[in-house]
This record gives structure tokens, C-alpha cells and sequence, in this order.
């Protein structure tokens, strides 16, 4: 009986609250890189305007800004976190997962089409490195977000709600913007060595 107690309790463990969240929320990612990838393949630069867009940047070798880099490491995240304090995150949160996941997707897979396997690992290394960082982060928000969004429409269906945003939800939060900040940390003091990196090896085709 305790066997079986642990493993419905395990069960429902899995399909409730942030566990279900997080996989509900890693399908609907998964499926929006499917779908950036599927497009990607479509992807056409008869004139290599894109080719030579990116290959000037890349040998250009600037430093972009710290809020630049801030910007585009957490915007989504600040759109996470801000859709976890609202009712619309029931929505608006798996839209986000499936949009991110395309954008991320169709860049590498841009990549891939223009350079082939060298293309690849440079979008691996441009894209995938802030990802270590980011990409938690933005989980995080989601899995305790979706459940927080969920509590909150129900309640105000019924006229009344308990907050679901305890002390944990906060700390986690504030975690998540520090992972963020670092990540943004990281790509400012890389960048210029992965454009570098990626500008030799895109040159060899």
C-alpha cells in the first residue's frame, strides 16, 4: 500500500502545478523550434544579402552595449515574469514559449542554411552560450507563472482568490533577474571574441 500510495502520489505530483507546468511549457517550446526550424529550411537569400549583413558584423568586431545586451537577454523574461502576476499568463505564457522557442530555432537554422555545419556551430556558440543562462531563467518564470496565472483567472471567475505569490515566488523571481543580469554580463565581455571566432570560421566558405 505505501508502494502504490507513493507512486499515485508521484503521479499526481507530475501533472500538477509547476511539474506540470514546466512540461506543458517544454512542449509548447519544443514545438515552436520545430516549426522555426521547418522555416528556416524554407529560408532563401538569392542575393546574399543576409550573408553579407552578418559577415560585416562579425568582422566588424564591435562591442554593443551593455543595455543592449540586457535587452535582448531579457526581454523575454521581463515578458515571463510579468505575465506571471497576471491573469493573462494563462495565455500569454504558452504563447511566449512557443514564440521564443521559434525565434531561437529559426536563427540556428538560418545559420545552418547559409554555412552549412560551420554555420551551425557558430549559431551554437552565438545563440546556445547566453542560452546556459537565460533559458533557466525563463523556465522558472513560466513553470511558477502558468500555475500563479491559472489561480488567479479561476478567482476572479469566482469573485474571490488566495495570492499565490509567496516568499519562495519571489525569491525566485529576484533569482532569475540575477541570472539574467549575469547572462547579459557574459555576452557584453564575450561578444567581441565570439564575433571574431565566428567571423574565421564563416570566412573559410
Amino acid at each position: 500500500m505505501i508502494g502504490v500510495s507513493k507512486g499515485r502520489k508521484l503521479r499526481v505530483d507530475l501533472l500538477s502545478g509547476n511539474s506540470a507546468a514546466v512540461l506543458v511549457l517544454g512542449g509548447l517550446f519544443l514545438l515552436g523550434s520545430m516549426a522555426g526550424c521547418i522555416t528556416a529550411g524554407l529560408f532563401q537569400d538569392e542575393q546574399g544579402l543576409v550573408r553579407q549583413s552578418v559577415s560585416a558584423v562579425c568582422s566588424a568586431g564591435v562591442r554593443p552595449g551593455f543595455w543592449l545586451c540586457l535587452r535582448s537577454c531579457g526581454l523575454w523574461c521581463l515578458a515571463a515574469l510579468l505575465l506571471g502576476f497576471s491573469a493573462l499568463g494563462v495565455f500569454g505564457l504558452p504563447v511566449l514559449f512557443v514564440c521564443r522557442g521559434f525565434v531561437l530555432c529559426y536563427a540556428v537554422g538560418v545559420f545552418y542554411r547559409l554555412w552549412g555545419a560551420v554555420g551551425l556551430w557558430a549559431a551554437v556558440v552565438v545563440f546556445g552560450l547566453p542560452a546556459l543562462l537565460w533559458l533557466p531563467a525563463l523556465f522558472a518564470l513560466g513553470a511558477q507563472g502558468l500555475p500563479a496565472a491559472v489561480v488567479i483567472a479561476r478567482g476572479r471567475g469566482k469573485g474571490k482568490w488566495t495570492s499565490p505569490y509567496s516568499s519562495r515566488y519571489l525569491r525566485r523571481c529576484a533569482l532569475c533577474v540575477l541570472l539574467v543580469v549575469l547572462c547579459a554580463c557574459v555576452e557584453y565581455a564575450c561578444v567581441p571574441a565570439l564575433l571574431k571566432l565566428i567571423n574565421g570560421a564563416l570566412s573559410l566558405f
